[in-house]
């Protein structure tokens, strides 16, 4: 995490885009439950008109919202004069989908939450290799409800996240083309950290339709060992590359 803290602080898109001095106003199941569902980094979400940003992150495959506050501690004191961090949990607990053994086998816990679903799960299988994702409208009423009642500028999402960050910047692009979901306000800017490009074809035709044009960092390690830079550049190449910037580091 120390790398992604590093990252989003020196490149230019952040100081020239990202955390500008004030922030423009926007225009217009369980699993966890809504008490639960959401954790900001300050006590009394009420300050939102201190001139901070307000950043909602999305953590990644096998986290919660605790754990990515907790990893995320670099970061966060980094930016803590800019921005308030609002971390949101996926609305599926991975054991529901997955083996006592492969839950063992990821280095998880019951607590461990999703963001998607998958329906060609095999005990023998990892989720990293599943071509078939479900229950991605519940992901995206979750993550539109998150939009509406904490109105924030950003998106930030971290592998898992980072992928539910694009494919809900696709999905919400899409639908209000076709005058669905108005009220839902559209984040100004997206953080990408180690995302991927779907294995499931149906979504990944999703993103490439989408044409996400939402000024969008892409953070990728070059040797990465889980998430391989060529699946974080797959991604990239689904958004529309005037507003799409790339920072790489050797991690």
């Amino acid at each position: 995490m120390h790398s992604l803290a590093h990252s989003i602080c020196r490149h230019h898109l952040v100081h020239r885009a990202l955390l500008p001095s004030r922030p423009t106003s926007l225009r217009a199941t369980r699993q966890p439950s809504p008490q639960q569902s959401v954790m900001s980094s300050t006590d009394d979400l009420t300050q939102a008109n201190d001139g901070k940003l307000k950043l909602i992150c999305l953590h990644g495959f096998m986290q919660n919202s605790d754990v990515f506050r907790m990893r995320t501690g670099s970061l966060r004191k980094s930016l803590k004069s800019r921005v308030h961090f609002i971390f949101q949990d996926a609305p599926f607990h991975a054991a529901s989908t997955l083996t006592e053994e492969q839950v063992k086998e990821l280095g998880g816990s019951s607590q461990g939450l999703t963001w998607f679903q998958w329906t060609d799960l095999r005990p023998d299988k990892r989720p990293s290799l599943a071509v078939k994702y479900s229950n991605w409208d519940q992901t995206y009423s979750t993550l539109c409800e998150a939009m509406k009642q904490h109105q924030p500028e950003g998106l930030l999402g971290f592998s898992q996240g980072a992928t539910a960050a694009a494919l809900f910047a696709a999905s919400l692009q899409l639908a209000q083309r076709q005058g669905r979901d108005l009220d839902v306000p559209v984040p100004k800017f997206c953080i990408v950290c180690a995302g991927f490009l779907p294995r499931d074809p149906e979504y990944a035709e999703m993103l490439e339709h989408a044409k996400v044009n939402i000024p969008t960092l892409f953070i990728m390690g070059q040797t990465d060992k889980l998430i391989p830079p060529a699946r974080s550049h797959a991604l990239m190449d689904t958004f529309e590359q005037s507003t799409a910037h790339l920072f790489e580091h050797p991690g």
